[in-house]
């Protein structure tokens, strides 16, 4: 058997393995038949010497398995292991951390407590404004029956003018409203998903 004929061969045989396995065993074999040449001996003793390409591909691919599973990293969760310097620091840490916690805790809580604070308050101008209305309305056309027509449709015109206004309020109460449930539902989502990815690795 002649040395192409024992690539080629081997070839067919480690169709199995990736290209570049392939590829790299040939290279090793062609390389040493030719440095078993240079040595003196025939390329048919080097083949001999070799062996069967069929049982050589069985060889290889033997080999390959375990250094293709030892190639794969190993799939797992990551655990966090404390050392006992990390314990004594975080325990001297702590007053500090909940202080500081507490008080950045605080500020948000004051911080969204003021936001719905001033919702309420949207909501409680768009009741008023329309209380006036309504009793402006009521005691403008009590003056115009009563004699007073002129200073009747003043205080209907000022009803009118606040039930718009009321409209305005009710718009931007309702858009606040919204927008505040919206980014709260944000806000919990991502935290929540921070705990999750954090509890994975």
């Amino acid at each position: 058997m002649t040395k192409q004929e024992f690539l080629l061969q081997l070839n067919r045989a480690l169709t199995d393995l990736p290209q570049e396995e392939i590829e790299e065993r040939l290279t090793f074999y062609s390389e040493m038949i030719d440095d078993r040449i240079e040595e003196g001996l025939s390329e048919a003793e080097v083949i001999e010497g070799i062996g069967d390409p069929q049982d050589v591909a069985a060889q290889i691919k033997a080999d390959f398995a375990p250094n293709k599973e030892n190639k794969e990293p190993k799939k797992g969760k990551h655990k966090w292991h404390w050392g006992p310097w990390e314990i004594v620091l975080l325990i001297l840490a702590a007053p500090f951390i909940l202080s500081v916690g507490s008080g950045v805790l605080g500020s948000v809580i004051s911080v969204y407590a003021s936001v719905w604070a001033t919702i309420i308050s949207l909501w409680a101008c768009v009741a008023a404004l329309w209380g006036v209305a309504v009793g402006g309305i009521i005691a403008g056309l009590g003056m115009i029956f009563t004699g007073a027509a002129i200073p009747g449709l003043a205080v209907i015109a000022l009803a009118i003018f606040s039930a718009g206004f009321s409209i305005f309020m009710f718009f931007a109460a309702h858009l606040a409203g919204k927008w505040t449930v919206i980014l709260t539902k944000k806000f919990f989502v991502w935290l929540i998903g921070k705990f999750k990815h954090r509890g994975e690795e």
